[in-house]
């Protein structure tokens, strides 16, 4: 009666760092006719693989899922087994932040690339200045961990270009309205009334012994505001 080796063999299956073959003897007779099978236990050793987790082993190079983990027992071996590794490719999270906000959370397997959201580009800071968008702090694609991305912006002077005049009448303000060129921001300027500019008294209708005339002045400003007052009566 003889012995013979029978394996468990690992392969990492694009892997690396594979664990070493666990081998027992199984009983045989001169002629090489087997008389007995063999029971391996599963290695608690894994390989690695940058990019993948690794789930555990399967009998076949192109499993999507694992058939053994560390502890399987594998009964009724007659001859070598090889196992190979199952991976799962890893994924990550890109978190895009404007001014503080976020604005999208992509999920990215390994290697991948994120998509970028839209960004307006012109962000308004107060009456003077507007934030302009220049793009990302870093970048995202082919990634490889967690990322976070935030949104780049430079300040710059509002364009402000004159819109609309409306010109302060004597008892009511005006205004001129200017917009900026670039992002649309309004501005609005005050004119105050000019108030009223008064000509003199000119006679409309003369005082006679018994009655009332009358006198009137305009403004030269608008010359719809007309004022009147009365002349007395002159007497006999």
């Amino acid at each position: 009666v003889y012995t013979t080796p029978v394996s468990l063999i690992y392969d990492a299956n694009n892997g690396t760092n594979a664990p070493a073959a666990s081998t027992v003897s199984i009983g045989a007779n001169y002629n090489a006719t087997q008389t007995g099978t063999a029971s391996i236990s599963v290695t608690g050793s894994v390989p690695s693989r940058i990019g993948y987790t690794f789930a555990g082993w399967a009998d076949t190079a192109g499993a999507s899922s694992a058939q053994y983990q560390s502890g399987s027992v594998i009964t009724g071996l007659t001859a070598d087994k090889t196992l190979y590794a199952v991976w799962d490719l890893n994924e990550y999270t890109v978190t895009f932040v404007v001014n503080g906000e976020t604005k999208k959370t992509e999920t990215v397997p390994y290697g991948g690339s994120a998509t970028a959201p839209a960004v307006d580009a012109y962000a308004t800071i107060d009456a003077n200045n507007h934030s302009v968008f220049t793009g990302w702090d870093r970048t995202f694609s082919s990634v490889t961990g967690d990322l976070i991305v935030h949104a780049v912006f430079e300040t710059e002077a509002h364009d402000y270009l004159v819109s609309e005049t409306i010109p302060a009448s004597c008892e009511q303000d005006g205004s001129i309205l200017s917009v900026c060129a670039d992002c649309g921001q309004e501005k609005i300027e005050v004119l105050p009334a000019t108030g009223h500019a008064w000509g003199e008294w000119t006679v409309v209708t003369p005082a006679t012994c018994e009655g009332e005339g009358a006198e009137q002045r305009v403004c030269a400003n608008d010359a719809s505001h007309i004022e009147t007052r009365a002349i007395a009566a002159t007497g006999h």
